[in-house]
């Protein structure tokens, strides 16, 4: 059986769960949300047995051949004091890891996500000889300095990771916010990228051995996020650009994510980022492309063999 570990009514863990209903695969979808209270439960013997009950019934893990690690809810745990909270969602933390580990195959591991940073991701595509843009992640104001000039003016600014509490998109460096550069960039490091013009961007969806990819088309849009009246169309990936991204994907520990591109004036693919459980709905209901059914696919044939990654 798969595990999906997911909220209950996460669209993409539904979603799949429905492509593996149609090809025969037995899933089960688990929101560790409910731990923590009354209505849920977890026992786990190292090495052993787990089992974990919930509002929907008894997962026995030892029947478990994969864990797709969707997203990842924690317990509220309502009515604590801070430091009580802190201690108790440690504890469930190590639990459900401990519980991951009773399964053969983990779709992505803990490990491998908390590994897969911006920078990582950067350095292993252009291993697998994909062009990315020159960036630069730094706390120190000279440096940034000297890299905007070097690029004169043309250049980005985005976070490395995404804030709980608010969207932070990427944006065009401008000249008026170079006091703010000063006074707080010593505060924080900020990723630096130059600027890649382009005549759209590219969604490309991974999982096992199956890609797909989607064009954006809209120009000089810094974050395509922020475009909501553009629509992605099919795009053919080259065989090698195909094999690139599935080297990037796999050199990373991962075992499926979604990845962005921009595409040049010149036809020419440069490497943005890997979201390790990046979203792919939209684009399978604007393009009808069968990307549900690959990533259904993926982790069936995965939970019908005897891989081990390491995690």
């Amino acid at each position: 059986m798969i595990l999906i570990l997911a909220a209950d009514d996460d669209v993409h863990a539904r979603r799949v769960q429905q492509e593996l209903s149609t090809i025969g695969a037995q899933s089960r979808i688990l929101d560790l949300a409910h731990l923590g209270t009354k209505a849920a439960a977890l026992s786990l013997r190292p090495a052993k047995r787990a089992v974990v009950r919930d509002p929907h019934g008894v997962v026995d893990l030892d029947a478990v051949t994969l864990v797709w690690r969707r997203r990842l809810n924690e317990p509220a745990l309502s009515g604590m004091s801070e430091p009580t909270r802190s201690f108790v969602l440690r504890e469930w933390r190590h639990a459900w890891t401990a519980m991951m580990e009773t399964a053969p195959v983990v779709v992505n591991g803990p490990a491998q996500e908390a590994l897969a940073t911006k920078t990582a991701q950067l350095a292993s595509a252009e291993r697998c000889g994909l062009r990315t843009p020159e960036t630069l992640i730094t706390s120190d104001v000279d440096a940034a300095e000297d890299f905007i000039e070097r690029h004169g003016g043309q250049v980005v600014h985005k976070a490395s990771t995404a804030p709980s509490h608010r969207a932070v998109d990427t944006r065009a460096w401008l000249e008026t916010q170079r006091q703010a550069l000063r006074c707080s960039l010593p505060l924080s490091p900020i990723v630096l990228q130059e600027l890649i013009r382009g005549r759209g961007d590219l969604r490309v969806t991974v999982a096992g051995d199956f890609v797909s990819a989607a064009f954006l088309a809209q120009g000089e849009v810094i974050d395509s996020r922020l475009n909501f009246l553009a629509e992605h169309v099919p795009y053919s990936l080259s065989g090698d650009d195909a094999a690139k991204m599935l080297a990037v994907i796999k050199n990373l520990g991962l075992v499926m994510a979604t990845a962005d591109f921009k595409v040049t004036h010149d036809n020419e693919l440069v490497f943005f980022e890997v979201n390790p459980q990046g979203q792919f709905l939209y684009v399978e209901a604007e393009t009808g492309q069968p990307l549900s059914a690959g990533v259904a696919r993926a982790l069936a044939d995965l939970a019908a063999v005897d891989w081990h990654p390491v995690r």
